[in-house]
């Protein structure tokens, strides 16, 4: 009986594989201007690491999926058909921001169609785990980068003047009387708030069994990831009214982001395991 499940699984695998490479092949133009836009866009260089995890939490279970039998799963023919014809229009079309946003839902559709319900229910979360190496589409990366400008900048600007600062706001600008600050677009916040999501999603997915923790947890790290880029930009102001504008830009301004996102990170973790201990104290 070993044998034959041991047949199964190598089969499964096997046509994986191949499906793998044929996917690659027909996606291979917006599935390299993807990659392209991993190196280029500081925003989304986190993307390249995202599939390496979802195979990796797939691998994982392997042990548990070796025991499921595969089954095809006709219901999710039409719309893999359907999300097929999309692609084909934006991959034709040269449409990236058609062709691109579809990837995780073909990738889902094919798991759910080639293995079952019982399979993809096992490996649901690495399969939308894909959705975060997707850009967000330009209109939508602009509208929520120029909210998160105004609020960092306002915030910002709140945080200098509770240090004792004396400064005045003008949309992204900070006048802090000797210098001004230009809280652009790599400062918006999204750099923190996407990968910080992402590390709260596996992180939940870890050591959260509760649904509702895990949705809290996810959530907080929304707070903390803008919260996060305030204290940047505040510390940014500081350093650069007491030491010069060469601490806004450069080696130290991206170390800097670094710290602070690492921070950040630790921070979430915190607050979940103090939120956990007041738990079990309270109930």
């Amino acid at each position: 009986m070993k044998w034959l499940v041991e047949k199964i699984y190598f089969n499964a695998m096997v046509q994986v594989s191949l499906l793998t490479v044929a996917f690659i092949a027909a996606y291979w133009v917006p599935l390299s201007s993807l990659v392209n836009t991993w190196m280029t866009n500081d925003d989304y260089s986190y993307g390249i690491l995202i599939p390496f995890i979802s195979f990796y939490l797939v691998w994982e279970k392997r042990d548990q999926l070796r025991h499921i039998p595969v089954k095809i799963f006709l219901p999710a023919l039409p719309l893999l058909f359907l999300f097929i014809l999309v692609s084909l229009y934006g991959v034709l079309g040269s449409s990236g921001h058609v062709a691109r946003p579809a990837l995780p839902a073909l990738i889902f559709l094919f798991a759910l169609f080639c293995f079952g319900m019982a399979i993809t229910k096992q490996i649901l979360l690495p399969l939308v785990f894909f959705v975060f190496m997707i850009p967000l589409p330009t209109i939508l990366d602009r509208t929520i980068g120029v909210f998160l400008k105004s609020l960092s900048s306002q915030l910002g600007g709140m945080m200098l003047r509770l240090l004792g600062y004396s400064v005045h706001v003008s949309g992204n600008i900070i006048d802090l009387g000797v210098t001004q600050l230009q809280v652009v677009d790599a400062c918006s916040g999204l750099r923190f708030l996407f990968p910080l999501i992402a590390l709260g999603i596996i992180y939940a997915y870890y050591f959260e069994k509760t649904l509702w923790k895990r949705i809290l947890l996810v959530l907080s790290t929304i707070p903390i990831a803008i919260f996060s880029n305030v204290l940047r930009i505040a510390i940014t102001g500081v350093l650069t009214y007491n030491y010069g504008t060469e601490m806004a830009e450069g080696f130290f301004h991206d170390f800097e982001g670094w710290v602070i996102f690492m921070a950040a990170f630790f921070f979430c973790l915190y607050s979940v395991c103090s939120f956990a201990c007041f738990h079990l104290h309270l109930f």
